[in-house]
């Protein structure tokens, strides 16, 4: 889930449906526990660790999304991993842009392809998703790859 030892949040509803996904228990988009978003950031606020956020898919609750990073924003330093079943170009670079305003560090982009499983991988699980340093990415204006900066 990330670099270091982090918080997950793992939210609600994935129209990807990946076959042989690990958690498809976040498929239904009215299954889970609901939470409003200041009782997200209580539950996370006095943590040390960085944030990442999957699910389900969390591009899917995108304005939500956008205001529970605002908090964290706001009250943390927290750095954010954002994993999604989409690609970066399927959303404007804006999009990105106010994502990576609010701490947002490296997205996860890309389903699950059981066919492209490789355990080898760092926080990924297939070949075709990629580890997309969000900042420099949107300073260029298309995908820059993570580096692991701990190697």
């Amino acid at each position: 889930n990330g670099v270091g030892i982090r918080d997950v949040i793992f939210l609600q509803g994935c129209p990807h449906h990946c076959r042989e996904c690990h958690n498809p228990e976040t498929w239904n988009t009215d299954g889970g526990v609901e939470h409003g978003i200041l009782q997200l950031y209580h539950l996370f606020e006095d943590s040390h660790n960085n944030l990442t956020i999957s699910g389900g898919d969390p591009m899917i609750q995108l304005d939500d999304l956008e205001r529970l990073l605002y908090i964290f924003y706001l009250n943390t330093n927290k750095t954010v991993w954002i994993y999604t079943g989409y690609k970066f170009e399927d959303f404007p670079i804006e999009t990105w842009r106010k994502l990576a305003k609010l701490n947002v560090e490296v997205i996860v982009d890309g389903q699950f392809e059981i066919d492209k499983k490789d355990l080898t991988l760092e926080f990924r699980g297939s070949s075709n998703q990629r580890l997309i340093d969000l900042k420099k990415s949107v300073e260029v204006g298309e995908v820059v790859l993570w580096e692991n900066g701990l190697k």
